[in-house]
């Protein structure tokens, strides 16, 4: 059987398809390209700050400490350091009641841009050691920033994860995870002011009755209390929010 032979149209459709491909897997390309060259800026960034500005103690103990002065100088908005032992997160916290909460979202903490972003507190608090704080951190697919918050949806975690350390220029806090739940941006899981202690109560019981671990920490009126929260690709415009009772060391 004799084969039919395209048409002039139809070769220009079929190169013209061809080429449309093309610059999609070139624009897929470069689009991969940027996020992944943004994770290693990102990461190189930040092992450098925690190189850097992590430094051996005074007494000549093994634990480390934070020279603040040395963070100072990079970012006078630096509020603090976050820490997880056996995790990603070694990080500075940084002030955003000045510059709001977007700018800290796509800036690292020399002020590089990136959508790595900084570990921040919400614009509403003043200082890493009020009442109750709010921290944000990206959930990098990469793993890092507040990747490993989300971790705590398994109970193994938590076992094995029960003090979360926030240095301040004033002092050490630690932070035992009380609930951590799946929620969403548009859901009021973040709040600053409590009207009397049983609104306040209501507030954890909120976190509690969907938590998804058992915690061995109990809140009560009167605690100050840390909220972690970082992005969940569970559900659209998702989030993994973890509260916690705050409290000095030692």
């Amino acid at each position: 059987m004799e084969k039919r032979k395209l048409s002039r149209t139809g070769n220009m459709l079929i190169t013209f398809l061809l080429i449309l491909s093309l610059c999609g897997a070139c624009y897929s390309g470069w689009m991969l390209y940027q996020t992944m060259s943004e994770y290693s800026q990102g990461s190189a960034a930040y092992h450098k700050i925690d190189k850097d500005a992590l430094v051996p103690a005074a007494d000549g103990s093994e634990e480390e400490t934070i020279d603040f002065d040395y963070l100072r100088n990079i970012n006078p908005d630096i509020a603090g350091w976050i820490s997880l032992a056996d995790s990603e997160i070694s990080y500075p916290v940084v002030y955003s009641y000045e510059k709001g909460n977007d700018w800290y979202l796509r800036h690292l903490f020399d002020g590089t841009y990136n959508n790595s972003g900084c570990i921040f507190l919400d614009s509403h608090n003043v200082r890493a050691d009020e009442e109750h704080i709010v921290m944000y951190g990206h959930h990098m697919r990469n793993g890092t920033m507040f990747a490993d918050v989300q971790k705590y949806e398994s109970q193994e975690w938590y076992d094995t994860h029960r003090e979360i350390v926030l240095d301040t220029p004033d002092g050490r806090w630690i932070l035992y995870p009380a609930a951590g739940i799946f929620t969403t941006g548009t859901d009021p899981y973040v709040r600053f002011e409590f009207a009397d202690d049983a609104d306040f109560i209501q507030y954890v019981n909120y976190f509690t009755s969907g938590s998804t671990f058992v915690s061995d920490t109990v809140l009560q009126a009167g605690d100050r209390t840390a909220l972690l929260s970082t992005c969940s690709y569970n559900v659209e415009d998702g989030r993994y929010a973890l509260l916690c009772r705050m409290e000095r060391a030692g």
